[in-house]
């Protein structure tokens, strides 16, 4: 699974956001989210889950973090 985050501006109102793009190299799946930072999460069924979380907030229960405020989950299916 490859986990990709990227920082976009709304052109119509200048709102900054982020996307999570997540990509299983298998079957070339990929699912993606893009919102507001935080508490920004994606689940597909071919390629697991990845979520936004504050730094220093627990790890869930089979989920692995990534860095400060990435974590995901390569089994998660929705």
């Amino acid at each position: 699974m490859t986990y990709y985050v990227a920082s976009f501006e709304d052109p119509r109102n200048g709102d900054e956001g982020i996307c999570l793009v997540l990509v299983n190299q298998r079957s070339q799946f990929s699912n993606s989210a893009c919102g507001s930072a935080t508490g920004m999460r994606t689940i597909g069924s071919e390629t697991g889950g990845a979520e936004i979380v504050p730094k220093g907030d627990p790890t869930p229960e089979g989920w692995i973090r990534l860095s400060d405020f990435l974590i995901v989950n390569p089994g998660a299916k929705s």
